[in-house]
């Protein structure tokens, strides 16, 4: 069990028609995330009881930190004749800290922009090393984070490679994941783009100025942007 992408657990107790007992317990000091132990029991009145441990580590103090919340929500059914009552805790945590030389922009994403010049396949192989990946722009909250984030960054080229080629079909652009770029909901082209100049443009780049984005041959070196997942 691990965080979603909210940073959100969502797991259900069943106190009635329980078979399981004792306590599945994971190891307490194994380099994880976070952990949930479960423990079943019958009380003296002859009820089973369910106990949850929550256990969740940060590498670093003060790194990660914030506000867990829990909601509780019972329910009722009727499983083979007899009652089921079920209480769904939904365990709220904040995100993993961002990695070294990520911008956390709230509500959107972990950001980082290299300067250094690189080829397209390069840089890819440089973003996933870091644990993340070429920055995929999904809807226009992002676009002007980005656009934020390159107005606040001096020294860039004019182009920055990001995550999407035509590669496989020419004018079928695709993520670095294999989805199409039009399936994304939001992509804001540069005017005049795409256009396969000489026939060598296949992957993808940003503006630096505006945001826009743009095709570009992918043996090319330039700057680029990785991103990394919030949860």
């Amino acid at each position: 069990m691990s965080f979603g992408r909210r940073g959100a657990w969502a797991l259900v107790l069943v106190l009635a028609c329980v078979a399981a007992r004792g306590l599945v317990r994971a190891q307490q000091c194994r380099r994880v995330a976070a952990s949930v132990a479960v423990g079943t029991s019958r009380n003296a009145s002859g009820h089973w009881e369910a106990q949850v441990v929550l256990q969740r580590r940060s590498e670093a103090p003060g790194r990660g930190a914030g506000e867990v919340r829990l909601e509780v929500e019972p329910s009722t059914a009727i499983c083979g004749g007899a009652r089921v009552d079920s209480v769904t805790l939904t365990i709220r945590g904040p995100p993993p800290p961002p990695g070294p030389g990520y911008v956390s922009v709230p509500g959107v994403g972990y950001y980082r922009i290299h300067k250094e010049l690189h080829t397209w396949a390069e840089a890819k192989a440089i973003c996933e090393a870091e644990g993340g990946h070429l920055l995929i722009i999904n809807s226009e909250a992002e676009d002007k984070a980005i656009l934020q984030l390159l107005k606040r960054t001096p020294n860039l080229s004019t182009w920055l490679f990001i995550g999407f080629d035509d590669k496989e079909k020419e004018g079928f652009y695709v993520t670095i994941f294999g989805d199409p770029v039009a399936s994304l909901g939001y992509a804001r082209w540069h005017p005049g783009q795409p256009d396969d100049w000489d026939k060598k443009e296949d992957c993808g780049t940003v503006w630096t100025e505006s945001g826009g984005l743009n095709d570009y041959i992918c043996d090319g070196k330039m700057g680029f942007i990785c991103e990394q997942r919030t949860g």
